[in-house]
């Protein structure tokens, strides 16, 4: 991978850089095949570190790519979660007016039931009420007219009485009338007979 060749380069500089450090001075003849030689190794190395630089360059970029593409990601996410947590929240809302409505409703309609109920109870306690009422008045005209029945019996009894009380004076008198005529009838008998002895 990109971390074994920028090791592995690092490494092959190194030592190019440790054998030239210790290299000895060598003939001219040698020391030019030498240099030459070295001068192509270094070459060598500088262009494969150019190329290891353009394509870290290239894999910084593409890695600043990939996290501009994350940050936008992770924008979009966030927002996402934004909006989804507005439409819960909305819904929740929704959902708790509704229950208050359906709450409301349920108690206009209760409400409504009871006075209903109420008027329909007191319409029929009003009509009971009226009933017995009648009722009650009839049995006063029946009991006015049982009292009326009574009084003029008790009168009638009264006079019926007073009548028998008479009749009974009268008879009393007629009675003693009667006794004091047959002693007197008696008494004459009795002298008459007196006068015939």
């Amino acid at each position: 991978d990109l971390q074994s060749q920028v090791a592995s380069l690092r490494q092959d500089l190194a030592s190019v850089r440790a054998a030239l450090a210790v290299r000895q001075p060598d003939p001219p003849e040698a020391t030019s095949g030498q240099g030459a030689a070295g001068d192509a190794q270094v070459h060598a190395v500088e262009a494969a570190v150019a190329d290891l630089r353009s394509e870290l360059a290239a894999e910084r970029e593409r890695w600043e790519l990939q996290a501009e593409s994350s940050k936008l990601m992770l924008s979009d996410i966030r927002h996402d979660l934004s909006a989804l947590q507005v439409s819960q929240i909305q819904s929740s809302q929704d959902q708790a007016s509704r229950s208050s409505s359906d709450l409301n409703r349920g108690i206009q309609e209760v409400t409504a039931a009871i006075t209903a109920s109420q008027a329909s109870m007191k319409a029929d306690m009003q009509q009971e009420v009226e009933g017995l009422q009648k009722e009650l008045e009839k049995e006063r005209t029946s009991v006015d007219a049982h009292l009326g029945k009574l009084k003029r019996l008790e009168d009638t009894c009264r006079v019926l009485s007073d009548r028998l009380d008479e009749t009974e004076r009268v008879l009393s008198v007629v009675k003693q009338d009667s006794l004091s005529e047959t002693t007197l009838l008696r008494g004459r008998l009795e002298a008459l007979a007196g006068e015939r002895d």
